[in-house]
């Protein structure tokens, strides 16, 4: 998504992340999943997490790590 986001928007850093917040969850696609992506012009970079807490909880973790991906993109500059 992040790379497909990059391209269709024509920008130099697109961040994209897929989860589920909970509460509802399997073995396989826990509560509190994420996958977390940055492109940018010097790469891609992916990040699987499983955040404990509840749905506002898991929701603000991934925010705050997407955020943190990007500025560790933009500091690669």
């Amino acid at each position: 998504m992040a790379c497909g986001g990059r391209e269709a928007l024509q920008v130099d850093l697109c961040v994209a992340e897929s989860g589920i917040a909970g509460p509802s969850s399997n073995p396989e696609r826990p509560g509190g999943l994420y996958w977390i992506a940055v492109s940018s012009a010097g790469g891609e970079r992916t990040e699987r997490h499983v955040f404990p807490g509840d749905r506002e909880t898991t929701k603000l973790a991934a925010a705050e790590d997407a955020l943190r991906l990007v500025l560790e993109a933009i500091d690669h500059r």
